[in-house]
């Protein structure tokens, strides 16, 4: 049974229905009424276990033992149920936008065709080939009219290209000149170098307000002197009186918002040598125009990013994405 928009707002309308004061609803219930509804409404629905699933993949719904609750998210489509427009935005940006369906989604859209005004396009008549035992998801995509239809096309709309599902491919595809390239490349060492600085003043800070100054004035800068040693910033986590860094931070910085980063065989190395004690600070929203260069807001920071990303580990359900962008090839002799 294909999974309708419909089906997902009567999912969490059930949900809301029969939930406690802590927002949660015990599953068995959750399943009899659900069911309930649609033999009284005499209409069809999905397998309860489809669009739980379904909900729980695109991180709208919570489970936790046998209790669902709706997450932030999910509350926030929930709120816009009776305005389409706004719901199918969410849908698209923010529920089939993450890691799970993301895995699935880049692959199928790296196969769309660019045309010079940068639509992404397909042919129509091949498009169901293409979502081979996808259907579900290319249903849900039709119903938030991600796409515009010819009678040869079938196109992503414009206004869901700058999503992180497409540009990547956008990107991927439009030619670009070595100088490009290399203005590419001076641009990220730029944001980088301002990230660093942030970063820097930031564990500064935050040492000095847990009251460890003599080791908020040890924290220390080392990506100019030894940009190979896996990281950019020695610092302590704040315990006892450590007179040696017991935090290594690599960071990253971007000046968009999703939470996107290259990370390399070195710095990966050096993350599963030094498990808890190896951090990933993510600064994003970084202004090359801001004069000050402030960030305008705190990293995220990640600890043994190693066993959480998983860098050598690719499953649909992961909580990163990983893209392998290059390998290494030597000659055996």
């Amino acid at each position: 049974m294909t999974i309708s928009i419909s089906h997902i707002i009567q999912f969490l309308k059930t949900i809301d229905s029969i939930s406690d004061k802590n927002n949660t609803a015990d599953q068995n219930k959750v399943q009899t009424n659900f069911q309930l509804q649609k033999i009284t409404r005499g209409t069809e629905s999905p397998n309860y276990l489809d669009i739980k699933q379904f909900c729980l993949n695109a991180k709208i719904l919570k489970q936790t033992g046998s209790f669902l609750k709706i997450t932030p998210l999910g509350i926030e489509l929930f709120k816009e149920t009776e305005c389409r427009e706004e719901f199918n935005k969410i849908i698209v940006e923010k529920c089939i936008s993450n890691n799970y369906f993301s895995n699935i989604l880049i692959p199928i859209f790296s196969k769309f065709h660019l045309t010079k005004q940068n639509d992404l396009w397909y042919k129509t008549d091949q498009i169901y080939k293409l979502f081979i035992n996808k259907t579900q998801i290319l249903d849900i995509l039709h119903e938030v009219n991600f796409f515009k239809y010819d009678l040869e096309k079938i196109i992503i709309k414009s206004e869901f290209l700058h999503s992180e599902l497409v540009q990547e491919n956008i990107q991927s595809k439009k030619p670009q000149s070595q100088k490009e390239i290399d203005d590419k490349l001076i641009l990220q060492k730029q944001i980088g170098q301002i990230a660093e600085k942030f970063v820097l003043k930031f564990e500064r800070d935050r040492l000095i307000k847990e009251g460890k100054l003599d080791q908020a004035k040890r924290v220390k800068q080392i990506s100019d002197d030894w940009a190979n040693k896996g990281y950019d910033i020695d610092s302590f986590n704040g315990e006892g009186y450590d007179i040696l860094p017991d935090r290594f931070i690599e960071v990253k910085g971007t000046s968009g918002k999703a939470f996107s980063i290259f990370w390399s065989e070195n710095e990966i190395s050096k993350a599963k040598q030094l498990g808890d004690e190896y951090w990933i600070y993510f600064v994003s929203e970084i202004n090359l125009e801001n004069v000050d260069n402030e960030c305008p807001n705190d990293p995220k920071c990640i600890q043994n990013p190693y066993d959480k990303i998983k860098p050598y580990e690719k499953t649909p359900n992961d909580e990163y994405a990983k893209k392998i962008k290059s390998i290494h090839v030597t000659k055996n002799e």
